[in-house]
């Protein structure tokens, strides 16, 4: 603890006898009050004559890094961070894009919070609140939160520490507390969706997604509250609320936590689409947003400006296609005799959830060459044409 002023005043008090004298501004009975400041980690505290703490000056809570994961731009498979120099260890907060960046809809984009909450902070009811673009006009950006690694699956507590923050972050990571809480299911419907498809946002989110603290423990997430309305950029805003480390009502010294953290690119097709040319990698123009608004507890938040991590769509890399696989059941059959049971099969790999559709086309020679009138389409296919050899082929046209 060091002193930095002690301030006295003297005070007299007036007496029955000498009310008049007091008018005239002579006061008699003296007082003295002592108001002793002092820092304790850095904080300014006001003291009582007994020691006591009166009251903590200015312990606001301040972000020593606010940044996002830069993976590498295509060919890269990268499942870290690896993008840029030593200084920013693949996290960056300027813009992902093509030249930093491969991400896909339906992938998440880890991010990263790293604060500061100064000594004589609460130790209980501490907040972070982030907000996250939905909507970008009628087009859906990040549509949930999600695990920090559910897609960087290589991003490790060293990872996460990883660039100009590491000296402070390490022992953050290391010593703990480490605290993960479920993100809850969202049930706000946020439109458009394609035709038989749920607008809810809940439909769409991953399933099993954590938020992760390290420095503190997690007592609750906020469902998201969405604000905005059809046809303008929309955003959803969630609360983290932890507890510190400490026995008392406020910290003794200063504490850093870490939020861990990823954004769900919303995806056009499979089972978490929104519809075709309705997710993320469709959003044209301006870059989308996932913002750190503010800190500290409920009563007395400290809000930040300008801590904003940007995606532009053209960053996310287009659907691969499909490989397609395809197997004959069964293989032989009698010439002239149906074959019965048929159940011919195409398995596609190597694409995020394609989706389109696949047609089926016999044809009555091995180099597929000549196709016979009335096999060609998907669904159950017959016909009464006898062929001595006959060669299925499965084609795969995209969504429009």
């Amino acid at each position: 603890m060091s002193y930095l002023a002690v301030h006295r005043a003297t005070r007299r008090a007036p007496t029955p006898r000498n009310r008049q004298t007091a008018r005239r501004g002579r006061l008699v009975t003296a007082v003295r009050v002592a108001v002793v400041v002092a820092t304790v980690g850095g904080t300014a505290l006001a003291l009582n004559l007994d020691g006591s703490a009166a009251f903590a000056a200015s312990v606001k809570p301040s972000v020593i890094d606010f940044s996002q994961c830069a993976n590498d731009p295509p060919p890269s498979t990268s499942d870290a961070c690896p993008y840029g120099p030593a200084v920013e260890g693949g996290w960056i907060n300027g813009i992902l894009q093509q030249t930093n960046s491969h991400y896909r809809e339906n992938q998440t984009v880890p991010q990263r919070a790293f604060l500061d909450f100064p000594a004589g902070s609460s130790t209980t009811g501490e907040t972070i609140t982030i907000k996250y673009e939905t909507l970008k006009g009628d087009i859906h950006a990040y549509d949930s939160l999600a695990t920090y690694n559910t897609t960087q699956t290589g991003i490790t507590p060293a990872v996460l520490c990883a660039g100009a923050i590491q000296a402070a972050c390490s022992p953050v990571v290391t010593a703990g507390p480490l605290s993960t809480f479920p993100i809850p299911n969202d049930p706000t419907a946020v439109a458009p969706s394609g035709a038989g498809i749920s607008d809810v946002t809940s439909a769409h989110q991953l399933p099993g997604q954590l938020m992760t603290l390290y420095g503190g423990t997690i007592t609750a997430v906020s469902t998201p509250v969405h604000t905005g309305s059809g046809g303008s950029d929309q955003y959803a805003t969630q609360t983290v609320t932890f507890n510190l480390v400490g026995a008392g009502a406020t910290t003794s010294t200063d504490q850093q936590v870490l939020l861990a953290f990823s954004g769900h690119l919303a995806a056009g097709g499979g089972p978490t689409g929104w519809g075709t040319r309705l997710g993320a990698g469709s959003v044209k123009g301006g870059p989308y947003h996932i913002i750190l608004v503010s800190a500290g507890p409920a009563a007395k938040l400290t809000t930040f400006g300008n801590r904003d991590n940007q995606i532009m769509g053209s960053a996310l890399v287009p659907p691969a296609t499909p490989t397609i696989t395809t197997v004959a059941t069964p293989q032989v059959g009698v010439a002239g005799a149906p074959i019965a049971a048929a159940g011919d099969t195409a398995t596609f790999s190597g694409a995020s959830s394609p989706t389109g559709s696949v047609t089926f086309t016999l044809y009555s020679d091995p180099t597929c060459t000549t196709a016979v009138i009335g096999m060609s389409g998907s669904g159950t296919i017959s016909t009464s044409h006898a062929v001595s050899t006959a060669t299925w082929s499965a084609g795969w046209t995209p969504p429009a």
